[in-house]
């Protein structure tokens, strides 16, 4: 009986290898267009996030670099366009300290207001590839109403920390030029979440 179970075993398996191979094919799935929902393209993604994945997470369509110099350009023309009016209303007063020309400023207080209006412009703005309003209420830039003013705000902190305390920079040996120091750019390159990649998005 042993015997008989062992050869019968093989012939069972075989057989029904056939049968399955046997069955008509299941007819192709309908081709699915591009723009559907991710779920019907069969797309998964992380448990968590927001979008058309499961759990909310939507991938990002990477830029050409077309678009990323046409997005930036955009994004530089309106923060200069913003910088100019800024300008022409403090016009006479560019010399005086930005917390006397300015409301609400809590950091950078004896900066000349012009030199204020610059540096948001070009160190900061230009650092993250945003424009004012991404930290500032449009025409209320006195406003603490955005939490993103609140972590520019720390990030400047972080950054004079980091270039002014004895034990961190002047403590590199073996430099060239002048005392080393660190920027907004240095981390962002022009984004406003640093990148951690070797290469460019």
């Amino acid at each position: 009986m042993h015997r008989a179970a062992r050869l019968a075993l093989p012939c069972l398996l075989i057989a029904g290898l056939s049968c399955r191979s046997s069955q008509p094919a299941s007819p192709p799935a309908p081709a699915q267009s591009p723009n559907a929902p991710a779920a019907q393209r069969g797309e998964e993604g992380p448990p968590r996030g927001r979008g058309e994945f499961p759990g909310g997470f939507r991938r990002r369509v990477p830029l050409t670099p077309e678009q990323r110099a046409a997005r930036r350009d955009s994004i530089n023309a309106d923060r200069q366009r913003l910088t100019d009016s800024l300008m022409a209303t403090i016009a006479g007063r560019e010399n005086e300290p930005a917390g006397q020309v300015f409301k609400n400023v809590k950091l950078l207080k004896d900066m000349p207001a012009g030199e204020f209006i610059k540096t948001m412009n070009e160190d900061y703005g230009k650092a993250i590839g945003r424009s004012c309003n991404f930290c500032h209420v449009a025409n209320d830039f006195a406003s603490d109403r955005r939490k993103e003013k609140s972590t520019a705000r720390m990030m400047i902190a972080l950054e004079d920390s980091i270039n002014n305390a004895p034990q961190f920079l002047p403590q590199l040996k073996n430099r060239r030029g002048t005392w080393p120091h660190i920027e907004c750019v240095t981390c962002h390159r022009g984004m406003n979440e640093p990148n951690h990649a070797l290469l460019p998005p």
